[in-house]
């Protein structure tokens, strides 16, 4: 009897260590999705802005020559 108590006991909190585990592997997921989508936008905004400067460039050299 003594046994199956702390068998059951074993199963329970395997269960519940399982459930956190993938809790937390959710919430990685979602961080990691968040980051790249952040990511991505400032990667976009740099772009934008460095185009702007090669147009920049390119006026200020002709003015120059």
């Amino acid at each position: 009897m003594l046994f199956l108590a702390v068998f059951c006991g074993f199963l329970a909190e395997y269960a519940l260590e399982h459930k956190i585990e993938k809790d937390r592997e959710k919430q990685y997921i979602q961080s990691l999705i968040a980051d790249l989508k952040e990511n991505d936008r400032l990667l976009n905004e740099n772009l934008t802005i460095q185009e702007k400067r090669i147009v920049l460039m390119d006026s200020m050299i002709g003015i120059l020559n």
